[in-house]
């Protein structure tokens, strides 16, 4: 393993809140801004699994956290948005063969600036749940995030570009049998997108012609994603053990 610097991080953030509408409504608001000097980066320097790490002179992360929630009549509510600029604080160069922009010793040019790979700008949830009777309710969860780039595309130069964002929505159904024992349903991403959670850049070993695999012969640098769950359900029980049953 190469000598590493010590990582020292100073963070600055913030916290406020309250309620609306004699109480029905709360909110709060977190803003920070974290420095990180000799961040540690993984230098991918063999495919998807050899590397070593390296220290990055300066990653900055500044953002935004913002939380609205309550509750009318029966329906239960609340949404959350973060808002995240991670990005580099000072240029330094780094081997990734495998982006289109490197020079002919494969190294690429980071700048202050560019954003880090695998942190998406923006994300937003929304979680609301519907009292249909005493034991009976409906709710539902969507979840969404912006796009990211891949690791290996430290400088944002790469012509795969960034990774999609993307949004899901979940569906759950609940029963209270006793006071105990409850069943539900829930349905996760409804509507079966297609998505990726993460990418990175490397060598493809599998696309030689009459071959599965070539390992000795020239390799293309391709994209390589990480798909999401496709559409799922559930079904399921919980129990509470040490309570009076009253039912």
């Amino acid at each position: 393993d190469p000598p590493l610097k010590p990582v020292i991080a100073q963070t600055l953030g913030a916290g406020r809140r309250g309620t609306l509408d004699g109480g029905r409504v709360h909110w709060n608001v977190s803003p920070y801004f974290s420095r990180v000097s000799n961040d540690i980066l993984t230098i991918f320097s063999g495919g998807s699994s050899h590397g070593y790490f390296a220290n990055v002179p300066k990653t900055v992360r500044k953002g935004l956290d913002i939380g609205v929630g309550g509750q009318f009549g029966k329906l239960e509510w609340q949404t959350n948005i973060g808002i995240v600029d991670a990005t580099y604080g000072a240029p330094f160069e780094e081997q990734s063969a495998d982006n289109s922009s490197a020079g002919e010793n494969g190294a690429i040019k980071v700048r202050a600036g560019n954003r880090m790979p695998g942190i998406p700008r923006r994300m937003f949830t929304l979680a609301a749940e519907y009292q249909v009777t005493d034991r009976w309710s409906f709710g539902g969860n969507l979840r969404a995030w912006s796009s990211q780039y891949a690791t290996g595309d430290e400088n944002n130069r790469d012509v795969h570009g960034p990774i999609g964002g993307y949004a899901l929505l979940d569906l759950d159904l609940h029963w209270q049998t006793t006071r105990r024992l409850s069943l539900f349903a829930q349905v996760q991403n409804v509507f079966d997108r297609h998505y990726f959670v993460g990418g990175q850049l490397s060598d493809n070993v599998f696309d030689t012609s009459g071959r599965l695999i070539d390992t000795s012969g020239p390799r293309t640098s391709t994209l390589f994603v990480a798909p999401g769950a496709p559409r799922g359900w559930f079904v399921g029980m919980s129990y509470r053990f040490g309570d009076r049953e009253d039912d």
